[in-house]
């Protein structure tokens, strides 16, 4: 049975009606609906975190996208799927501190890798090697 599937004696089902746990179920069945409704429940959860955490927008996808791919790795192996917007918040926030990190790591030094203030540029003193060698 699908997401939009008419239950007997009962009306359609409505996405949103539908508990994480049975969305969950209908996921891993292979209901794309379900897939679908899923995203669309939690999709500001996701996005709001690397907002808050002043990553900006393009993060925040990239972000989006690592979350998305992890839920589908762990979707049969979460422990408690009545827990869903927990573990989302938890994977979320990690995502965050590994673009961070990577983003910390691979910034050019001046422009966020370096905290400090950037040392004065100073001038060698000494001559050029093609000067000294023509000195002595």
């Amino acid at each position: 049975m699908g997401v939009n599937d008419v239950v007997p004696n009962g009306p359609e089902r409505s996405p949103n009606s539908i508990e994480d746990r049975e969305l969950i179920a209908l996921c891993l069945d292979g209901d794309h609906a379900a897939w679908e409704a899923l995203i669309r429940r939690y999709q500001r959860l996701v996005y709001s975190i690397p907002l808050k955490a002043g990553l900006g927008e393009e993060a925040a996808s990239d972000i989006f996208q690592s979350v998305c791919v992890r839920l589908i790795e762990h979707l049969g192996t979460l422990k408690d799927r009545g827990k869903l917007a927990s573990w989302l918040i938890t994977t979320t926030t990690r995502e965050c501190w590994r673009s961070s990190n990577r983003r910390r790591r691979e910034a050019p030094i001046g422009e966020g890798g370096d905290e400090g203030s950037p040392l004065p540029e100073l001038a060698d003193e000494r001559p050029l090697p093609e000067a000294e060698h023509l000195q002595l």
